[in-house]
């Protein structure tokens, strides 16, 4: 079985395009000169005005040389890469598109479109899967779809790979387990070697990625289950004045329930770096006839997102889905400045709740107990406590500190936690957008190369772009706090508090509380798991139509029978 007509088609498109610069020896030239020198933005773009914008006839594929192979690798590598993301989808219900009809791209989907395109031109592709692949001193574990071409010639290969969803195209080696790039991207910084590591790998030609095709488009729990990053959207604006960018997942885990295929699982990753991050779920368990059998809300502590799973989460919230939607109504219209004495005054309200958020605190206490009757008991009792220490401490300022209290504070234990000592240098800058209102992003975004897609209105957002770049922790701090988001400067208060009143593990903050609260013990530290409770509501409102997939929740049940 050959690949669809329309997708031979729009590989031969590519193919006559591309090979239009065989024309122009000018083109070659330029191409040649950003490989060697990194000189993107300007020179690829009158090389593409040469090559794109004018008609071809070309029919027939020439011999070429091995630099005009590499030249036409980076125009694929610039000129085909889609935006990443599975939103589109789930709009359009065929999540496993041929490359005629890509309109977003994971990597195995973009590395199709590369297979098909670079067999047009006589490339001799192997798309490789790459399972449990890890970059070196990176976290992150998991799958990956690469393509490998022969910009040599057959007596003497040389081997290159063009992996737009890596952000990286060039010389590839493959020895035992490890596989190392020479990556010729300049987008984002100086020529760099981009390695990892990895527990197996498998080779395929046409026939073999022609059958995967199939079997995905004929079972989409394949499709799901090792996670899709539906899109990177500015979803996190609970406690910010600008929404900051959040990692948006979908995946589908089996379940040993009775009666049931299986949950669909939507997750949003709230980063906090140098603090407890946020994570958000909303879980749809299907039946084995297709049908919605339970709908839940869950929200978790945790250090980090791998792929499309917390690390470390520590389940704080777990609300079924019908009682919790009225409980968000209008909380999104609740000003900024207003939202954390929501979160308090619920707390307030825990011991004895008025009637307007009697319902509230019912689903709270509910949501309490199941939380207590997790394996994560004695984790939670502790962070309740915590939260129930500091909030008393605090009282009812709306700061635990004074801007020149913490100041000073973050001075004198600044090398302690990398939060304080971000602070401590823009502690001036921050305090002066803080009075002001006023933001300043400092994510820098660097253009793209300004290569015009072979298909329009599909690249990559910039700013995604940028954002996906950040790899250090002090980066992405410093993006964070470019929104000005109220909880940074709560953040380092509590870091403050927890290293002055704090000391020991958790058998010694229970005893404090204990100590503290006396008799009130108990019903304190439910008060402080609802102040966790209540910023959790406000997130989940914030994000509610993306996290429980509204638009999509019908086509995915449809999916299943």
């Amino acid at each position: 079985m050959p690949f669809p007509k329309a997708t031979l088609e729009w590989a031969n498109d590519i193919k006559e395009e591309l090979l239009f610069s065989l024309g122009t020896k000018k083109a070659i030239t330029t191409l040649e000169s950003i490989i060697s020198k990194g000189t993107i933005f300007g020179d690829v773009k009158k090389a593409i005005e040469k090559v794109f914008l004018r008609e071809t006839t070309a029919t027939e594929t020439p011999e070429l040389h091995p630099r005009e192979k590499k030249a036409i690798a980076a125009l694929l590598y610039y000129g085909i890469g889609h935006r990443y993301g599975f939103q589109a989808s789930l709009e359009t219900n065929n999540w496993m598109p041929y490359p005629h009809e890509l309109m977003e791209v994971n990597c195995y989907s973009q590395a199709v479109a590369n297979f098909v395109a670079t067999k047009a031109l006589g490339f001799d592709p192997k798309l490789i899967e790459f399972i449990g692949i890890r970059q070196e001193k990176h976290t992150d574990l998991g799958g990956h779809s690469l393509v490998v071409i022969n910009v040599g010639t057959k007596e003497s290969p040389e081997y290159w790979t063009i992996d737009q969803p890596q952000g990286m195209f060039g010389p590839i080696r493959l020895e035992d387990n490890k596989l190392t790039v020479e990556n010729q991207d300049q987008t984002y910084s100086r020529r760099r070697v981009k390695s990892f590591n990895f527990l197996s790998k498998l080779e395929s030609g046409e026939e073999e990625v022609l059958s995967q095709i199939d079997s995905l488009r004929s079972n989409p729990k394949l499709v799901i289950q090792p996670g899709q990053r539906v899109g990177i959207k500015e979803l996190d604006s609970w406690q910010s004045e600008e929404p900051i960018s959040a990692a948006w997942y979908i995946k589908f885990e089996e379940t040993n329930r009775n009666g049931e295929q299986g949950d669909v699982v939507s997750r949003i990753f709230l980063g906090r770096p140098g603090i407890k991050s946020r994570g958000l779920e909303y879980r749809l368990s299907i039946g084995e006839k297709g049908d919605a059998k339970e709908e839940r809300l869950l929200g978790y502590y945790c250090e980090d997102l791998m792929w499309a799973d917390f690390v470390k989460a520590i389940p704080l919230v777990n609300l079924d889905y019908a009682e919790a939607v009225p409980l968000l109504v209008g909380l999104d219209n609740i000003p900024l400045e207003k939202r954390s004495e929501f979160e308090r005054t619920l707390m307030k309200e825990s011991v004895k709740p008025s009637a307007k958020y009697k319902a509230a605190l019912e689903v709270a206490r509910e949501s309490y107990k199941r939380a207590l009757a997790s394996e994560y008991k004695e984790i939670i009792l502790t962070l309740a406590a915590v939260e129930s220490l500091y909030q008393y401490e605090k009282g009812d300022k709306d700061d635990y500190l004074t801007e020149e209290e913490r100041r000073k504070e973050v001075q004198r234990i600044r090398g302690k936690n990398i939060l304080f000592s971000e602070y401590a240098k823009l502690s001036g800058e921050l305090e002066l957008r803080r009075k002001s209102k006023g933001t300043k992003r400092r994510l820098r975004i660097n253009k793209p190369a300004v290569v015009e897609y072979l298909i329009q209105d599909r690249r990559e957002d910039p700013r995604v772009r940028a954002f996906l770049a950040l790899e250090t922790e002090e980066a992405m701090i410093e993006e964070m706090i470019s929104h000005n988001p109220l909880f940074f400067y709560d953040a380092v208060d509590r870091l403050i508090f927890y290293n002055r009143r704090i000391k020991g593990g958790m058998d010694e903050i229970n005893s404090l509380a204990r100590s503290t609260f006396k008799e009130r013990y108990e019903e304190v530290l439910f008060g402080g798991y609802t102040k966790i409770f209540a910023e959790f509501l406000g997130h989940f409102s914030a994000t509610l139509p993306e996290l429980s997939l509204q638009k999509y929740r019908s086509s995915i049940l449809r999916k299943f029978q």
